[in-house]
């Protein structure tokens, strides 16, 4: 260390302490900046029933189907989501469930799904055997809009489900 700086601080060891001082300041507004830019991310474990739809569905070219419109959830045949997997912004789990018309056979049972979340914490998207989608949590409802990846039919809707356990 040379003289002036020597003299400026007074000793050696007050130079070292500012230092650490100062690095300790920066590292900490680093930190904190990472925190403030970083999202929590909801607890989407449990079960997720649907309460409302809106869907449109067809055929394709090559396997001719008749258009369908859904508006209501059948009340015998209620979607579930169970997720049963998360850790911060991605969750897994399935779908379950059931339509009345055999032409969207496919889309009935039990589908395995996967989902992230954006770093806002509230949209997301999700992957699933048969479809894919975007979708958003706030508190305990979840909106999906989606559409299917088949070629033998077409499917695309958006759905309401709220989490009952």
């Amino acid at each position: 260390m040379n003289r002036k700086m020597f003299n400026l601080l007074g000793s050696p060891y007050i130079w070292k302490y500012t230092m650490i001082r100062f690095t300790f300041l920066i590292t900490n507004i680093f930190f904190f900046m990472g925190i403030a830019n970083s999202a929590e991310y909801p607890n989407m474990i449990g079960t997720w029933e649907q309460v409302s739809i809106q869907s449109a569905n067809s055929g394709t070219t090559d396997n001719p189907l008749p258009i369908n419109f859904i508006h209501e959830v059948n009340p015998k045949r209620p979607t579930l989501l169970i997720i049963d997997k998360n850790e911060g912004p991605l969750f897994s789990g399935k779908r379950i469930s059931g339509f009345a018309s055999s032409d969207l056979a496919k889309l009935s049972g039990t589908h395995l799904l996967v989902g992230a979340f954006k770093p806002d914490g509230k949209n997301f998207i999700m992957s699933e055997d048969a479809d894919m989608g975007i979708g958003d949590v706030s508190d305990n409802m979840m909106n999906i809009c989606h559409a299917t990846i088949l070629t033998t039919q077409n499917s695309a809707a958006c759905l309401v489900y709220k989490k009952i356990k």
